[in-house]
């Protein structure tokens, strides 16, 4: 990736956070792929990385004030995403924990013939 785009992305990102709408939808068509193929790779399924991905990009649409440009904008964006994926898989193995253990109560609990 060229250093003029990091730029470029970066300086939309200050536009964006200030209300610039073109600016913001840029920024979301830059990322937009990136971030849905990272969430298929972590969660598995297409539905589940579409839906975390529109979550991923509100969070960064929202917190564009945030960037201070410390990082290349799209790391900044990763982490974010990265950050959020781990949550969802983490709730994901809880609910099947939890749905696991009911299963083995309810098996458990019915009187074998």
């Amino acid at each position: 990736m060229s250093h003029e785009r990091t730029i470029d992305l970066a300086e939309r990102a200050r536009a964006a956070a200030k209300g610039d709408k073109v600016a913001a939808h840029a920024i979301l068509e830059a990322v937009q792929d990136d971030v849905y193929g990272l969430a298929l790779r972590m969660l598995g399924h297409p539905a589940d990385a579409e839906d975390a991905a529109q979550e991923i990009l509100v969070v960064v649409l929202t917190h564009l004030g945030s960037f201070r440009g410390e990082s290349a904008f799209r790391t900044w964006v990763w982490r974010i995403a990265a950050n959020h994926l781990a949550r969802v898989r983490r709730g994901r193995r809880e609910t099947i924990t939890f749905e696991t253990l009911d299963e083995r109560l309810r098996t458990g609990l019915r009187e074998v013939s």
